[in-house]
């Protein structure tokens, strides 16, 4: 059992299957079957890495917010005037246009983020990622 839950191929498969699903239908339509189904495995499955479609969810905005985090820094790099305020700023705003989800998040899209916006808003996992937003856009 342990060893099918430590699966991080399929884990990544869960996860992709449920970015593009809940990207395209939004959170309220898509369900763990829907999920599973494309992913190419059971619903069990799903329910050995994540206990709860939230969990699934939390997991899935945790990882965009590192790959919009690593998005950012690379534009940064490649920007000769990625180290000006305008630069970060400018390439911050093309990183979340990039990513479906973090476009949604930040603009505070209901119809992919569903009712999973009170959950958020609720939860204490987030106020961190909030205050960062709001640090970035003070500074």
């Amino acid at each position: 059992m342990e060893q099918q839950k430590n699966n991080p191929e399929r884990e990544t498969r869960i996860l992709d299957a449920a970015e593009r699903l809940i990207t395209r239908y939004g959170y309220n339509k898509t369900t763990i079957s829907d999920i599973a189904h494309e992913a190419g495995i059971s619903k069990g499955a799903v329910y050995l890495h994540f206990s709860s479609k939230e969990a699934l969810f939390e997991e899935l905005v945790l990882r965009a917010v590192e790959q919009l985090s690593q998005d950012i820094a690379d534009r940064l790099e490649k920007d000769p005037q990625g180290g000006t305020i305008a630069g970060l700023y400018t390439n911050s705003l093309i990183a979340i246009a990039a990513n479906p989800l973090m476009k949604a998040l930040y603009s505070n899209d209901r119809r992919v983020l569903g009712d999973f916006v009170r959950y958020m808003m609720h939860s204490e996992r987030y106020k961190p990622l909030v205050a960062l937003g709001m640090d970035l856009v003070a500074q």
